[in-house]
C-alpha cells in the first residue's frame, strides 16, 4: 500500500462535506491522516508478450522474495484476495472428488 496525495485530498473533501460517512471511533482526518491515505490501485491488465517466460518470472521473482501475489495478480487486473479464495475453493474440490 502506498500513500496516495490525490486520493487522500479527495477523501479528505468528501469526510469534510460529509459525502462519506465516518464510523463514530474513527479519529478525525486530520489526527490519522497517513493512515486514511493509504490506498492500493490496481489498473487494467497489462497483458503478455510471451506468457510462459512472463509467468515463470513472476514466480522466480516471488521465490527470490522479490515480489509478491499481490502486484503478479495487479499486473493482469486480478486481486490477489480473490484469487486465493478462489485456488482454495478449487483445491478443496479437487480433495474432495479424489483428483
Amino acid at each position: 500500500m502506498t500513500n496516495s496525495a490525490f486520493y487522500g485530498a479527495w477523501l479528505w473533501e468528501a469526510m469534510d462535506r460529509h459525502e462519506l460517512p465516518q464510523p463514530s471511533d474513527a479519529p478525525p482526518y486530520i489526527e490519522a491522516r497517513p493512515a486514511y491515505g493509504r490506498c492500493s490501485w490496481m489498473g487494467v491488465a497489462l497483458g503478455w508478450i510471451d506468457p510462459t517466460r512472463e509467468k515463470a518470472g513472476g514466480v522466480m521473482g516471488m521465490d527470490a522474495a522479490l515480489s509478491t501475489l499481490k502486484p503478479e495478480c495487479a499486473e493482469q487486473g486480478h486481486d490477489y484476495e480473490e484469487v486465493l479464495h478462489q485456488r482454495a475453493n478449487e483445491m478443496r474440490l479437487v480433495k474432495e472428488r479424489g483428483l
